[in-house]
């Protein structure tokens, strides 16, 4: 039997105990690349975009984009011009975005971002 390559899943998150979670959930499916900030996430983005199957994201990142801004990012749904430097170049990714939150009335607003799904946590 041949072992079947894991695809690429980035989970951008700040949160230590929420990706112990997900990482216990999911490590044996997906190779788990982790982003702690919106800047960790442009540079992961950038780096393994073209290989990502998905993007789990919260929506509370702490830093001057939140998970709906990287949503609206890589689905072109932003004028560049209101992002810092450091978001440009950041390439189209047509992988689902799953978005999670504590705040399920954000639902209407993600998926007009351009997210494919909302989870609660």
């Amino acid at each position: 039997m041949h072992d079947v390559p894991r695809k690429k899943l980035l989970y951008i998150e700040d949160d230590e105990s929420a990706w112990r979670v997900v990482h216990r959930r999911l490590r044996d499916r997906y190779v788990l690349i982790r982003a702690k900030t919106d800047v960790e996430a442009c540079v992961m983005l950038r780096q393994f975009g073209h290989e990502l199957c998905g993007i789990l994201c919260d929506i509370h990142l702490g830093g001057d984009l939140s998970g709906l801004d990287l949503a609206r990012l890589v689905r072109g749904k932003v004028d560049l011009s209101l992002l810092p430097a450091w978001a440009h170049d950041v390439p189209a990714i047509h992988a689902p975005i799953i978005v999670i939150t504590g705040d399920p009335s954000r639902g209407h607003t993600a998926l007009d971002a351009g997210v494919s799904a909302v989870l609660g946590k």
